[in-house]
């Protein structure tokens, strides 16, 4: 009985693959179609049929195609280290995905009980950006939250403080120093203050070595509530979204003091505003 053989389109409705991904697949030599030497037409076997559908589900659990090809071209040692690797990795997105279902659940309560204070995570694109480092000019006593410096009508806290922003470059941003700024006045040697300047203040200035250049990029901009009991664990999730979205901060990233008058009505809480670069990620 001759053996059954399929065309390629025939290939493509049975197995669900579309007729480039299966030319793809045989470019890297990842599943080989054969050659009929009478037309030279290529054509898959059932065999080649099962190997296709194995590799879908190995598509299925996120394994990249340099996995795959190891795993349908190496021994059985070697495919079982490349299943545990692999095991592992997904574990570590489930985790992740826990945190943001944390997150959607907590945003859900607010949303139910009319009180939303938070920004689902928006991507803004911006242009060139110019940030002036402040160290020296703090005016301490004139920047932390407090009655005083609220009733204090010879200086405009709220329009200091909204002067401020504070910048983060990696995922295990510190927020003490944010809030012991926020609270006390307190300027600590180990974070970076910066003030958003205009493009044109930036190209009149004669000394630019404290200016930090954001060049045009992508953001994940995000607005909500956070008190220091909950900013770590909000920032550590949103870190997560993140990556879950297979987005790659580019850092610096920013936080900045939206409303602070919340500080006194909402036990400690107030409005921040976080801002990412960012770049999507690469797969091979």
């Amino acid at each position: 009985m001759k053996d059954l053989t399929f065309n390629i389109s025939e290939t493509s409705r049975i197995t669900g693959l579309s007729i480039d991904t299966l030319r793809y697949y045989d470019k890297i030599d990842l599943i080989k179609s054969k050659k009929n030497p009478n037309n030279r037409y290529r054509y898959y076997t059932i065999e080649d049929i099962s190997i296709i559908s194995h590799i879908k589900n190995l598509r299925d659990l996120d394994l990249s195609i340099c996995d795959i090809k190891s795993l349908l071209h190496s021994d059985p040692e070697v495919q079982r280290q490349i299943l545990k690797n692999h095991h592992k990795v997904l574990l570590e997105k489930v985790a992740t995905i826990k945190k943001i279902e944390k997150v959607f659940k907590d945003t859900l309560k607010e949303v139910n009980s009319s009180d939303l204070m938070i920004n689902v995570p928006v991507i803004k694109s911006y242009t060139d950006r110019y940030f002036k480092k402040l160290k020296n000019n703090v005016k301490t006593n004139k920047c932390s939250i407090s009655k005083k410096n609220l009733l204090d009508t010879s200086t405009n806290f709220l329009d200091i403080l909204d002067k401020f922003v504070f910048s983060f470059s990696d995922k295990n941003f510190d927020s003490t120093n944010l809030f012991d700024f926020f609270e006390y006045g307190k300027v600590s040697e180990n974070q970076e203050y910066y003030t958003e300047i205009s493009q044109e203040e930036f190209e009149v200035m004669e000394d630019t070595k404290d200016i930090l250049v954001v060049p045009h990029s992508n953001y994940i901009e995000t607005i909500t509530k956070l008190s220091k009991d909950n900013f770590d664990e909000y920032f550590e999730n949103l870190i997560g979204w993140i990556d879950f979205k297979n987005l790659n901060p580019i850092y610096p990233g920013f936080i900045k003091y939206l409303d602070t008058s919340l500080y006194f009505m909402n036990e400690g809480e107030c409005l921040v505003q976080f801002q990412i670069p960012f770049k999507h990620k690469k797969y091979e």
